[in-house]
């Protein structure tokens, strides 16, 4: 099998926005760009074949803006996931080992 025949098996789907979409923080005379807004981009997680931070149909009726994907600043995603997993990770030692 070629690899581009193979079925894709990340987790994690992820696009940075265009840093020339990003609008910096600051005065116009005196604009700043951070680190926290250029993680700006949309997300989501496959597990088989279920989505996740993926916006309904509904959803994009209401907010019109195409965006299929959860459209956020990544930074935010991997904070919560660094918490979630070490909580996850203490659920799992408990019922594993007690």
């Amino acid at each position: 099998m070629q690899p581009s025949s193979l079925p894709d098996q990340r987790l994690i789907h992820y696009n940075l926005t265009d840093i020339n979409k990003i609008l910096p923080l600051g005065t116009s005379d005196a604009p700043v760009m951070n680190w926290f807004g250029l993680t700006h981009g949309s997300l989501h997680l496959n597990f088989g074949n279920k989505t996740i931070y993926e916006y309904s149909p509904e959803a994009n009726a209401v907010f019109s803006d195409g965006i299929k994907y959860s459209n956020y600043y990544l930074i935010r995603f991997v904070e919560d996931f660094q918490k979630s997993s070490k909580i996850l990770a203490n659920i799992c030692r408990q019922k594993l080992f007690h």
